[in-house]
């Protein structure tokens, strides 16, 4: 279905917009909502991030209404813009899931940087959630000194990976892997009293 040309009414907005009435662009908002909406829903499948770029889509709309060229019909401007703020997010998403890493894959390789995303960081909520209760704090004991020292400092005391290095004096790369190796042990030994 060929969407129509603007309606007088739409003309008559969009320069009331243009000519500083900010309050004429909320028709326009009111009568594209849904379609904008349903459109980013079906393409990200999740309702508060499609509620968000909804929003971001009509800020962008008013913002660069100056461009729109009103010979021709609003609406398919106006999804162009939600397409593209919608492509920007995925891309930001799935750039993000790429620099998420495991720890075995930057141990294995010798290199270590410290990644933006700490991928133990769901441990530390797992351990936070639990406030080092009696179970997580036998399990603890049952680690080595090195590893319970180094998951004490990073989670409990939240020191970085450089600030644990200089404690324990050890290189960098080791602190990932002895973190590593001490979340592996403490799932363990919680997944063996567990299963008593």
């Amino acid at each position: 279905m060929a969407d129509k040309e603007l309606t007088p009414d739409e003309k008559t907005l969009i320069s009331q917009v243009l000519a500083g009435d900010k309050k004429a662009f909320r028709p326009l908002v009111n009568g594209y909502t849904e379609d904008v909406y349903q459109y980013i829903l079906q393409v990200t499948g999740n309702a508060d991030l499609a509620s968000e770029l909804t929003h971001e889509t009509f800020i962008r709309a008013f913002r660069y209404l100056y461009s729109y060229n009103r010979e021709k019909p609003f609406k398919p401007w106006l999804m162009r813009i939600a397409a593209n703020v919608t492509r920007s997010r995925l891309k930001k998403e799935s750039r993000k899931e790429d620099k998420i890493i495991s720890i075995r894959e930057l141990t294995d390789t010798g290199d270590w940087d410290e990644p933006a995303y700490d991928p133990l960081e769901a441990v530390s909520d797992a351990l936070d959630d639990i406030s080092f209760d009696d179970m997580v704090t036998r399990a603890l004991r049952k680690l080595s000194p090195k590893y319970r020292q180094a998951l004490v400092l990073r989670y409990k005391m939240k020191y970085s990976y450089e600030e644990i290095a200089e404690i324990m004096d050890i290189p960098l790369n080791t602190v990932g892997t002895r973190l590593s190796r001490g979340v592996d042990r403490v799932r363990q030994v919680l997944a063996e009293e567990d299963s008593l």
